[in-house]
């Protein structure tokens, strides 16, 4: 089973789905920012869970690099490769940085990486 976590985060999620897959299957888990993906992989190493793929990019229709607007940590969940105008819904709220991150196509990683089908597919980006 071939499973892909897009915006994996800290990697709940792709715990919960390395238990489904089992010994024989594999987790792609891919997390753009980068004190993210390091707490990402953190989680995973402690977890002992060596059949999650780990990749530090965006999930995007063309590969190169990318800019990421990086929010403060109560805001990180609003990180976006995006520039997002929020005043003008009255929010006053701006990024604090600009992180360039790798970006790569689904089609382009399953062929590097001899994906032929992808079992399931989870999508949570902004």
């Amino acid at each position: 089973m071939t499973v892909f976590d897009v915006g994996a985060n800290v990697s709940e999620i792709s715990l919960l789905f390395s238990r489904f897959v089992g010994t024989t299957g594999r987790v792609h888990a891919f997390e753009a920012t980068g004190s993210t993906f390091k707490k990402l992989t953190q989680v995973c190493q402690l977890a002992g869970r060596h059949h999650i793929a780990l990749n530090h990019k965006a999930v995007a229709d063309k590969e190169g690099i990318l800019k990421l607007h990086i929010y403060d940590e109560n805001h990180a969940s609003w990180n976006s490769l995006a520039d997002r105008l929020h005043y003008r819904y009255g929010i006053d709220v701006k990024s604090t940085n600009i992180e360039k991150v790798e970006s790569v196509t689904i089609d382009e990683y399953c062929k590097e990486n001899s994906i032929s089908q992808i079992d399931l597919l989870k999508i949570d980006v902004e």
